[in-house]
């Protein structure tokens, strides 16, 4: 599962996964949805 969730992350951002630590305000509100799946 955490594998999807680097993958869909790094692909929202369109960045590496370095990236992830500070999403934007669009970004994070995607990435809170990924973390509730969990």
């Amino acid at each position: 599962l955490e594998r999807i969730r680097f993958q869909a992350a790094s692909f929202h951002t369109g960045k590496r996964q370095s990236k992830i630590g500070r999403p934007t305000k669009k970004e994070r509100r995607d990435l809170d949805e990924f973390m509730d799946e969990e």
